[in-house]
């Protein structure tokens, strides 16, 4: 069964893509005539998503003037982070996740990606996005042991220093019915803790003992994460 509902996770100010995004959000910047938002909400309507969040911060408004309520027939609802300059992503997944229930996506909104991503397999509670191929880019990187429950997570900047079995993730989870709550309270949690200022990442490793997350390689699938004008400008040259 189709996924039919999707969290997006856009609110960061985006420092080191200064100066394009001074007055744009990340996610509106252009990908070969169409921005990386505009490619994720693509690929989701094609996949069978009818419903999605966009968590919003920095240039929110672009956002919804862009968009609306609705793309290729997609019902599309914001949710505002007033405080996006002071947390990170774990803040941003917290609020998108309040009143949700049922399987969903959740996604970061600087990942470009072509749609046969979303047609992976996803059989386990929280199925973790990663690319066993991807060995340029920084960020979150996990481990997995034979049976691809992921046992590890560290964040490494630059990627020179990932290791063999390092698995960077491509910033893509599948939440299971089940997973929703069990996620919200983990980040619940996390808040209690003062980790505002967190990634998601780092709140979903401290449960990793739960067993509950496994990894889901797309092997090589087109993609790429947009932190700088030079990641910018190599997306580009991917997907045109």
């Amino acid at each position: 069964m189709n996924t039919k509902q999707a969290l997006l996770l856009a609110a960061g100010s985006a420092n080191r893509l200064l100066p394009l995004t001074k007055e744009l959000p990340k996610s509106l910047l252009p990908l070969n005539g169409k921005s990386i938002l505009e490619n994720a909400l693509i690929h989701l309507s094609a996949s069978g998503v009818e419903s999605m969040k966009i968590v919003v911060g920095h240039c929110g408004q672009r956002i919804r003037d862009r968009f609306g309520d609705a793309f290729l027939g997609m019902r599309l609802e914001y949710i505002e982070n007033p405080i996006y300059q002071t947390t990170n992503s774990m803040y941003s997944l917290h609020l998108g996740l309040q009143g949700m229930a049922g399987a969903l996506w959740v996604l970061e909104g600087d990942v470009a990606f072509e749609g046969k991503v979303l047609h992976f397999a996803h059989p386990a509670d929280i199925s973790w996005f990663i690319d066993s191929q991807a060995t340029h880019m920084d960020g979150a990187f996990l481990r997995a042991d034979f049976s691809g429950v992921v046992n590890s997570l560290r964040i490494i900047r630059p990627p020179e220093k990932a290791g063999q079995g390092d698995l960077k993730s491509i910033g893509i989870l599948h939440l299971s019915p089940a997973a929703v709550p069990m996620v919200r309270q983990w980040l619940s949690l996390g808040l209690e803790k003062q980790q505002h200022n967190l990634y998601y990442d780092l709140i979903l490793a401290d449960h990793l003992k739960e067993r509950l997350i496994s990894a889901v390689d797309i092997q090589g699938s087109r993609w790429y994460e947009i932190d700088t004008a030079a990641d910018l400008r190599t997306a580009q040259e991917l997907f045109r």
